[in-house]
């Protein structure tokens, strides 16, 4: 998605790393021939262009698999404070039912039926906001305990991407501590997660050039938005 951009400065060079990591963890998703990669998690600020990314690079994916000969992946996009407003269900219901759609099998799958899908079928979960499991929803730690027991079994054709807003708080700690990870991001294991960075004023100029471009707003003003946004937001 971004590679399109002018990839000038290091946040944005960065961006268009973190989107490489999500494919190949992706493409490792779906060879037939090698394990599942178990689970990834992606945390940032707000309007860092994490889901957007991903976003993008599960379109890349399916194109990769039917390139490459792959069965085109299931993939099943839940966000998780969305589904928890709008849903009269319990969280592990609710997501169930998500994940039983995407998989286009009978809509009365129980769980049991699903993991035995899971061994033949290659679905790749994406739960964005996933540090809202945990504010309200009972249930939270067993259902995520769960997920992420499908995520290491390499019998299975499992893979899951969390997307936070939240770096070190409680929920997020919490989501490290379940999956097994560390909490220190310099950890051997922090290649199982991916930090974006927020924009700086050279990232946002590149994307507004790149976007709108000089002709209709002079490269002054967007050079002064650029700045202003910057220091509100990043």
């Amino acid at each position: 998605y971004k590679k399109s951009l002018l990839t000038k400065s290091a946040a944005l060079s960065n961006l268009s790393q973190n989107e490489d990591r999500i494919m190949e963890f992706m493409s490792s998703s779906i060879r037939t021939e090698v394990q599942s990669p178990g689970f990834l998690y992606i945390f940032g600020g707000p309007g860092t262009g994490k889901t957007t990314a991903v976003t993008g690079c599960v379109t890349e994916a399916k194109k990769w698999a039917g390139d490459n000969n792959y069965d085109t992946p299931h993939i099943c996009f839940v966000n998780v404070g969305s589904l928890m407003t709008s849903s009269g269900n319990g969280l592990h219901e609710a997501m169930l039912n998500k994940i039983v759609a995407s998989l286009e099998i009978d809509q009365k799958a129980n769980q049991k039926m699903v993991e035995k899908q899971l061994h033949r079928k290659t679905l790749i979960l994406v739960l964005d906001e996933i540090d809202m499991m945990f504010k309200k929803s009972h249930g939270a730690r067993s259902w995520f305990s769960t997920l992420i027991s499908w995520a290491d079994d390499k019998k299975m054709r499992f893979s899951m991407i969390g997307i936070s807003n939240c770096v070190n708080d409680d929920n997020a700690n919490l989501v490290r501590e379940l999956a097994g990870l560390s909490n220190d991001l310099h950890s051997p294991q922090e290649h199982r997660e991916l930090a974006f960075s927020a924009y700086t004023e050279e990232d946002i100029l590149a994307i507004l050039q790149a976007r709108v471009g000089t002709r209709i707003i002079d490269l002054k003003a967007l050079d002064l938005i650029s700045r202003r946004v910057a220091a509100s937001s990043g």
